[in-house]
Formats: C-alpha cells, structure tokens, sequence
C-alpha cells in the first residue's frame, strides 16, 4: 500500500463520509475475537472499496487505524466490532 493511496481512500474525510457504512459492514456488529474473524473475507471486501494492502501488518495497521478514527471498536482482550455510532455526529 503506498501512502498516496491511502491518501485517496482512508485519508480521505469525504471517502471516509462516503464508505463509513460500507467499511463498518466489512465488520461484525457484535463483540468478536480476533482470532474469529474471517481475515480473508475482510481482505477482500477492503479490497473491493480500494483499500489495497500487501500484506498482513499492513491489515493489522488499518485495523488500528480504523479503531483509531472510530470506525472500529478493539477492546483489551482483542474483541473487535462496528462501531454502531457515525463517526461523524457531534
């Protein structure tokens, strides 16, 4: 993944507007293990809306940063769901 695509995609605030629900879709609503996740299918539904990666550290560092912009909810025992809240109501 280079910087300029992450530029035009997860960078992007009017993409991150525009995909909000489809990268939170990608998720499971409901509190799952990491390890229970279908990484696979994550890979490529991300790649389906461009958000393009080469390996999997770089799918660990968007999923932080995911969690970091609040799209993504990862608590202590590396539970992960959908945040359930637009990341964009004040």
């Amino acid at each position: 993944m280079t910087t300029t695509d992450l530029m035009q995609t997860l960078g992007n605030p009017d993409w991150i507007k525009e995909n909000e629900q489809r990268l939170k879709s990608i998720f499971p609503k409901t509190w799952t293990h990491f390890d229970n996740l279908d990484v696979l299918l994550i890979e490529l539904e991300l790649k389906f809306i461009d958000v393009n990666f080469s390996n999997v550290q770089e799918l660990v560092n968007i999923l932080f940063y995911l969690e970091k912009i609040g799209i993504l909810l990862i608590n202590s025992s590396f539970n992960v769901k959908a945040n359930p809240r637009s990341i964009f109501d004040k």
